[in-house]
């Protein structure tokens, strides 16, 4: 563990570093991780669907009668399509993109008002209320990104025993 800076203007710059290499990256790491995610079943789930009415309008009346790979496409396509759909709707990619992505812009501003404050002050006293002032916007954002958070995700349901 780092030493605790022992200087007012020490402090804040550690504090300012520390959201910079810190929660920056985190927040900036899941927005990304999210929209990724989103791309992939977003495409996974209308190529499948796509492919799949391609191929049936391509496959000959023939092998409909056999158990071959023209008709187990049929079954796994729209299988796979309607997957991608499904986690799509449930796992709620793209809110949680919009949030994470949400907490990134509000720490790279943090960041950039902190930098700001830091660069015009001149006394012990104001890189304390400076550093003071950080921690507490910082708060405010995990504060409203817990709130999204479970806004977003299901909330757990209660599992009752059934007693004989």
């Amino acid at each position: 563990m780092d030493k605790i800076p022992d200087n007012p203007k020490a402090a804040c710059e550690n504090y300012i570093n520390e959201l910079e290499t810190l929660y920056y990256p985190w927040y900036d790491t899941a927005a990304r991780w999210h929209y990724f995610m989103w791309c992939v079943l977003q495409a996974v789930a209308t190529l499948s669907g796509f492919a799949a009415a391609i191929l049936a309008a391509l496959i000959k009346k023939e092998q409909f009668e056999d158990l071959d790979w023209g008709r187990i496409s049929l079954i796994i396509l729209p299988f796979v399509g309607s997957l991608a759909s499904a986690l799509l709707v449930q796992l709620r990619f793209r809110a949680f993109l919009g949030l994470r992505e949400r907490g990134r812009q509000a720490f790279q501003n943090l960041i950039e008002q902190g930098m700001a404050k830091f660069a015009a002050a001149s006394s012990p006293g104001t890189y304390a209320q400076i550093h003071t002032w950080l921690v507490e916007q910082a708060a405010a954002i995990e504060r409203e990104q817990s709130r999204g958070f479970f806004e977003i995700a299901p909330a757990p349901t209660e599992k009752k025993e059934i007693t004989p």
